[in-house]
């Protein structure tokens, strides 16, 4: 019988895993899967090739179709048989992991100033010059303090440019109710969706008018959308006003509210995860910005968050459906972050690993890595409601080309007690235990053969991972020191990622949380090879971040992506750079978070980076609605500003607006 576990992701692999064991009757091994498998029904994207019909025959249930992908519902009971089929080349759940990643940076991209493409006057606010008009920038983030000044049309303190708020993490209430499910890609709405007239009424405190319960408790999405479409005016009483101004202050604005959802979102009864709820949320901003009502207008849509676990190829499933889904799209545009994971001796969640020696000689190395938890306190405020912020487990992964004839074997030493052997190629999963004092642990090691495809080609082409799972017990881990044995012909290469967490909790390359301490010969923590999904997609338009000087900040990830098949890198990333240290924006009213006076933030990351790049794509949608990602990524390649760093480190080089502007 097949192994099914070479079609799945992780995620799936967990869940069909518990599903069986269930069904034998065995006591729980995964907890964070128990809940999806004891439903007995999964939603999957499919990578398929050939007719859809005879998938559906095997019982996949279609909710939709971009052709080579779909999404749809399957019986746990089914599983293992679909994936037998030769028309199924992937299918993925997604699981968990999304992590939230002015005024002289936007003269910086040539946006802002008498030569560039729009000034202000800062005493009355008026704006000379494009500013935007005519466009959307989407925000898919945290959501928005919809009562900030800066988002309120110009000459007006009560009157919105926010069109829409969708957020899936709010129960209907007062009679209103999600978006209609044409607006999304699954076929059933969820959540709240608030209109610019639901707004307006609530800013205006108008009788009978209905509250607006959406809350950026975070911060990050007000900040992110105030970089790119902000309009300055609560500068007053900080600096002077209208000085922090974002790239393009005329654009009308959309909202989706992605992380740190209040309840989490749920159809029938079952968990909507973040995958198939990513993918809703393009379509719905899409969706939104193509209404006849609404003007039909262009759309930038800014992706300040990311995965940082997967091959990091640019070939995953997910990056797959995102290629294909923009490879023919007009007046849309899609901008993510490339990342916060450059700096070796802060995030250290990867490394690549080369085992030292002569091939075809065999080579032992120990890998170590140190799971840490430095959370002063186990329960945070950015759901709004305060909850733990314990996450439900960590993972890493190793992955690496397929080796013939020879094998990779390897095994895990916990903290305490007996190393555990991993299973060989295609086996099933490992269970071990340990125990920090009185408090015991779980965890999982299985390694497998991953397939996809390379466009054009639908040929298939294979990986290897091998991937550790970290159970929690209660709100606690296990943490300490672990050391992974990888034993494999001499100059075998691997690349290993550690999921993400926030509040400061996971897991850290190398031998202790706090200091780099000494790696083994053959192990190294190189910032390049750092950017995580969407990031990693060709359907992207990839930001890095660079600091006053024009280099290359420390924390931003870089490129270039791995490579497993020696057909070279499939695409080049990131695409472009923009400012992204001490950027000064507006924050919500509700955030308590890094505030540098006021309602304002100085913070930094890809995240801010982004936005720049957002607001740019929409001053360029003002000019010519029709645009293409190829055409706004020329523009943009072709008249950025030589980088100061190496062409990997942010891509084409600095972002130039005028210049690019001028080109379209």
């Amino acid at each position: 019988m097949a192994d099914p576990h070479g079609k799945f992701d992780g995620a799936l692999e967990d869940i069909f895993d518990e599903f069986v064991a269930l069904q034998r009757g065995d006591e729980t091994v995964d907890p964070g899967a128990r809940e999806t498998a004891e439903q007995g029904t999964v939603s999957l994207l499919l990578h398929f090739v050939g007719d859809l019909a005879p998938i559906e025959a095997r019982g996949f249930r279609t909710q939709w179709v971009e052709d080579p992908f779909a999404r749809g519902d399957v019986a746990l009971a089914d599983l293992h048989a679909l994936s037998e089929m030769p028309e199924v080349i992937g299918l993925e759940h997604g699981g968990s992991g999304a992590q939230p990643l002015l005024d002289l940076s936007v003269v910086d991209v040539q946006a802002r100033g008498s030569a560039s493409l729009w000034t202000v006057d800062a005493k009355n606010g008026k704006f000379t010059g494009k500013i935007g008009k005519g466009t959307f920038v989407a925000i898919i983030d945290t959501g928005i303090d919809f009562r900030s000044p800066v988002f309120m049309q110009p000459g007006s303190t009560n009157t919105t440019r926010i069109k829409r708020i969708w957020d899936p993490g709010l129960l209907p209430h007062d009679g209103i109710t999600g978006p209609d499910k044409t607006l999304l890609l699954s076929n059933f709405t969820y959540g709240v969706e608030y209109t610019e007239q639901m707004i307006n009424d609530a800013l205006q405190k108008k009788s009978g008018a209905k509250p607006v319960k959406h809350q950026d408790c975070s911060g990050h999405g007000t900040h992110v959308a105030a970089t790119a479409a902000g309009d300055g005016r609560t500068s007053k009483g900080f600096v002077d006003k209208y000085d922090l101004v974002g790239v393009a202050p005329g654009a009308d604005i959309i909202v989706v509210k992605l992380l740190y959802l209040q309840n989490e979102p749920k159809h029938a009864g079952v968990k909507i995860e973040e995958l198939p709820l990513f993918q809703d949320a393009v379509n719905y901003v899409e969706s939104v910005a193509s209404l006849s009502a609404l003007g039909s207008k262009p759309v930038a849509i800014n992706a300040s968050f990311g995965w940082s676990t997967g091959p990091h190829d640019g070939l995953g499933l997910r990056d797959l459906w995102l290629e294909n889904h923009y490879k023919n799209a007009t007046k849309r545009v899609f901008i993510a972050a490339a990342g916060n994971s450059g700096d070796s001796h802060d995030d250290r969640n990867h490394a690549k690993i080369k085992l030292p020696g002569t091939a075809p000689a065999d080579a032992t190395i120990d890998v170590p890595f140190t799971v840490f938890d430095n959370r002063t306190k186990k329960k945070d405020g950015n759901h709004c409601k305060p909850r733990s912020n314990t996450s439900d487990y960590f993972e890493i992964e190793f992955w690496y080309a397929p080796i013939a004839p020879k094998a990779v074997t390897t095994s895990l030493q916990p903290p305490t007690g007996a190393a555990k052997a991993a299973p060989a190629l295609k086996g099933t999963k490992v269970t071990g235990k340990y125990k920090i004092g009185t408090r015991e642990f779980t965890y999982h090691i299985t390694h497998e053969e991953k397939a996809t495809t390379r466009p054009p080609s639908t040929a298939a082409i294979k990986r290897n991972v091998i991937r550790m799972k970290f159970l929690k017990n209660g709100d606690d881990y296990g943490t300490g020191l672990f050391k992974l044995k990888l034993t494999a012909p001499a100059g075998t290469e691997f690349f290993g990622w550690a999921g993400s967490t926030w509040p400061p909790h996971g897991i850290k390359m190398g031998p202790g949380a706090k200091k780099l301490g000494t790696l083994p010969a053959g192990m190294t923590v190189p910032p390049e090879g750092t950017i995580g999904y969407p990031g990693t997609s060709k359907g992207a338009i990839t930001v890095a971040a660079y600091d006053d000087f024009g280099l290359i900040s420390t924390f931003s990830s870089r490129g270039p992506l791995v490579d497993y098949t020696g057909q070279g890198v499939y695409v080049d990333k990131p695409d472009i750079g923009a400012p992204g240290e001490e950027i000064k924006a507006t924050v919500s009213r509700d955030s308590t978070i890094g505030r540098a006076g006021g309602l304002y933030a100085e913070w930094q990351g890809t995240s801010m980076a982004a936005p720049h790049v957002s607001g740019i794509v929409a001053l360029l949608f003002e000019k010519k609605k029709n645009l293409s990602l190829a055409q706004v990524l020329k523009a943009l390649r072709d008249k950025a500003r030589p980088p100061n760093n190496k062409p990997n480190d942010f891509g084409a080089g600095q972002a130039h607006a005028k210049a690019s502007h001028d080109a379209v």
